[in-house]
């Protein structure tokens, strides 16, 4: 049965380069992927592309592909990688990777940059007198009249599509804005495997978004913030999680015997929940997933 070896490489900004190495280099994987986003770091990189329009991307980014680059030609290429560390100006991001790929002397790099989560404020206020309430999660607020004044950007978030858009035009690297946490590794999935927005795969994508969840906060999942804390090996320099997928949605999760941290079910359970307002209803850009009639088993 086919199989498909998916690592993590960041959980947000900034992470361990060294961990996003240490998978590339010894994980035997795939695909790896990188979550640098929070909605705080958007109006902190959108704040920064203000004042210059060369930057609002993570500038960790560029560090982090100068050690990674080298690692990917010594494995022929073999992994697929994409990252929404482009933030606020993936363009610029996606120009600066490439330059980097030319210093290093790095043939063959092909770069996939997605854009368009940017809304104009404009494009709000039409979209509100349209009859559109954005009603607040936090809140319950039914719209945002009380902080409208303040706003400083408003971004959509990206599913699968486009990244699955640019594998299939054979990017190596796909750099793009907010695309959504786990959604960057459920395209890792979808593509190895041809599923689609069908309904005869809708359970395998589900399987997919739950995996990407344990994987896109890196080493959260391999015991950083997880009540086994005195149990952790080596916490310092803790491994970031692997998924091996099959085509069912069945996975194992391991990382390297190379690096600190574990993998036990209790971690992984302890992460599952996090960032989930409703296990039953887990609402991502790419499907809604029910976590709760997931199975576990070390």
């Amino acid at each position: 049965m086919k199989k498909v070896r998916v690592g993590a490489g960041a959980a947000g900004w900034p992470d361990s380069n060294h961990s996003a190495w240490d998978v590339a280099k010894n994980g035997d994987v795939d695909y790896l992927s990188f979550d640098h986003l929070a909605e705080l770091t958007m109006a902190i990189l959108q704040r920064q592309k203000a004042r210059n329009p060369e930057r609002g991307y993570i500038p960790d980014v560029i560090p982090l592909m100068r050690g990674l680059l080298p690692i990917w030609k010594e494995k022929d290429k073999h992994f697929r990688m994409a990252t929404n560390g482009g933030g606020a100006n993936p363009k610029q991001c996606g120009e600066e990777v490439l330059k980097l790929s030319q210093e290093l002397n790095l043939g063959g790099l092909k770069i996939g940059v997605i854009t368009g989560d940017d809304m104009p404020l404009s494009r709000i206020d039409e979209l509100r007198a349209q009859g559109l309430k954005l009603k607040s999660m936090d809140t319950g607020e039914e719209d945002i009249d009380r902080v409208r004044d303040k706003l400083l950007c408003a971004y959509v978030y990206i599913g699968a599509d486009r990244i699955l858009e640019a594998y299939e035009a054979g990017a190596n690297l796909v750099i793009g804005g907010r695309l959504a946490d786990n959604a960057l590794y459920c395209a890792n999935f979808m593509h190895p495997f041809g599923w689609k927005y069908e309904d005869a795969y809708w359970d395998r994508i589900g399987a997919a978004i739950i995996t990407g969840h344990l994987l896109e906060c890196s080493s959260w999942s391999a015991g950083t913030c997880s009540n086994l804390w005195e149990e952790v090996p080596e916490p310092w320099h803790t491994g970031f999680p692997i998924a091996e997928m099959d085509e069912t949605g069945e996975c194992i999760i391991t990382k390297t015997p190379t690096s600190g941290g574990l993998v036990r079910e209790l971690s992984l359970k302890e992460h599952l929940v996090y960032e989930v307002h409703d296990p039953h209803n887990y609402i991502m850009p790419v499907v809604i997933a029910v976590i709760t009639t997931i199975k576990l088993e070390q």
